[in-house]
């Protein structure tokens, strides 16, 4: 009884050290996963930013051409 007591001790240590681990590797996840979501927001913005300055920009030429295109016509 005592070498039955002494493994399940061992089991019960050895899976609150599972559980211990567990709760670290899943605590590391989430805030890699956070970090992550945030870095892509942030690189979402920049690009949508960029695209929204490219628009402008294509639009003012566009304008431009038009003029251009009146007067040599």
């Amino acid at each position: 009884q005592s070498q039955v007591r002494l493994v399940a001790e061992a089991i019960a240590e050895v899976s609150q050290r599972i559980d211990r681990r567990t709760a670290e590797i899943t605590a590391k996840i989430e805030q890699e996963s956070a970090e992550t979501r945030a870095m892509i927001r942030f690189s979402y913005a920049q690009v949508e930013r960029r695209i929204q300055e490219l628009e402008s920009n294509y639009a003012s030429l566009n304008e431009r051409v038009g003029r251009l295109e009146s007067r040599t016509a």
